[in-house]
């Protein structure tokens, strides 16, 4: 058998499976999360915006369209994040029905993600921002640990 190209030792995860078994239901409903969360809805959607203005609005219109910023002013992140299922959640979503097929694209029109495109380009911030509330969250909740 070969050597692994390289190994990666991680010490403490019983320890952070027991302390999660331990909130149970705290952490999915903690001010601390909720608020990264809807951060991190907030950034999201900003990024879409910005996408759009790239893809759509910076673009020359075709002679048939009309721009009427609808799409920009239509997407949105939740103002609060909730606990579904055990997981936590914040929704960002376009409130124009048409926004899919500028999302994902028509058999005569190719696609020009936002959606997706911002949330990928979020992601080591959406990361780091959760750590840091869980973080937080476990330091305020320190002697659930050590019971």
């Amino acid at each position: 058998m070969s050597k692994p190209l390289f190994q990666l030792d991680v010490k403490g995860v019983k320890e952070l499976q027991d302390a999660f078994k331990k909130y149970g239901k705290d952490i999915d409903t903690s001010r601390i999360i909720l608020d990264a969360m809807v951060a991190s809805g907030k950034e999201v959607e900003r990024t879409a915006k910005q996408l759009l203005n790239e893809k759509i609005y910076e673009t020359p219109a075709p002679p048939f369209y009309v721009r009427t910023g609808q799409l920009r002013a239509g997407t949105v992140s939740d103002p609060s994040a909730k606990s579904v299922g055990g997981n936590v959640e914040v929704s960002i979503r376009s409130k124009m029905e048409y926004a899919i097929y500028i999302e994902f694209g028509t058999s005569k029109m190719k696609a020009r993600a936002f959606l997706l495109p911002a949330t990928e380009m979020n992601r080591g911030q959406i990361l780091a921002r959760m750590s840091k509330a869980l973080l937080k969250f476990f330091d305020a909740h320190k002697s659930k640990v050590t019971k």
